[in-house]
């Protein structure tokens, strides 16, 4: 019986886990990108077909997510250093 709990409990923590993923990665990453792009490339970047409201193509999606997720390590990074 402790070995089917302890089976539904790492199920559960993997679901959770990887929800926890796709909100940073695909939400927070995606917007931080998309900001860092439009900052870097004076507006440019992301065009008018990447807005808020659509759904970026998965591609274009794929690299602002990217970028920002280095921008959040990087980050994290930099103020990590600074409290040591």
């Amino acid at each position: 019986m402790n070995h089917i709990i302890a089976e539904m409990g790492k199920f559960l923590l993997r679901g959770l886990a990887y929800w926890l993923a796709d909100i940073l990665f695909w939400t927070i990453c995606y917007w931080l990108g998309w900001f860092i792009c439009k900052v870097i490339t004076f507006g440019r970047y992301p065009d008018k077909r990447h807005q808020a409201h659509q759904n970026p193509p998965k591609k274009a999606g794929f690299w602002l997510a990217l970028i920002g997720f280095f921008s959040l390590v990087f980050i994290i990074v930099i103020l990590w250093s600074g409290l040591n």
